[in-house]
């Protein structure tokens, strides 16, 4: 477990899923090679989490599980404006924030509403999987 001084570095954010995932992220960490194989590129490739244990829990597969997961010197870009996937013109202009964020030192992009935040994949390694701590609800 992190000292309390290693946790004043850190930002807590959430996953929602299922129980075994949690634990296989605890264990192994993210497996990189899956980014870009589905869904969840709202906001580009990427690994994703939210600030809101609320939403972490909308997505959970028992709706009250989630995992609690210490970022290490999370900077995220936080977007003016709603983007849709469905949207070619989007998608470029997502492109293009995305590089320029990366550009002035950002290592995540955040959405409007704050629900989202990818991680870029060259920055997974702030992601401190290890300490994460599965947390479970009452309804």
């Amino acid at each position: 477990m992190a000292t309390f001084q290693q946790q004043m570095n850190f930002v807590f954010l959430y996953r929602g899923g299922k129980m075994s995932t949690y634990e296989a992220l605890i264990e192994n960490g993210f497996d990189l090679s899956k980014l870009g194989s589905g869904y969840g590129e709202t906001l580009g490739k990427g690994i994703y989490l939210t600030r809101s244990k609320e939403e972490a829990r909308s997505y959970a597969a028992d709706k009250k599980s989630i995992i609690e997961v210490p970022i290490e010197g999370l900077n995220a870009y936080k977007l003016e404006r709603s983007f849709s996937v469905d949207s070619k013109n989007d998608r470029k202009k997502l492109k293009k924030i995305t590089q320029l964020a990366k550009d002035n030192g950002y290592n995540a992009l955040e959405s409007v509403d704050g629900l989202e935040v990818v991680i870029f994949k060259e920055f997974a390694h702030l992601i401190q999987w290890d300490l994460g701590e599965i947390l479970v609800y009452s309804p």
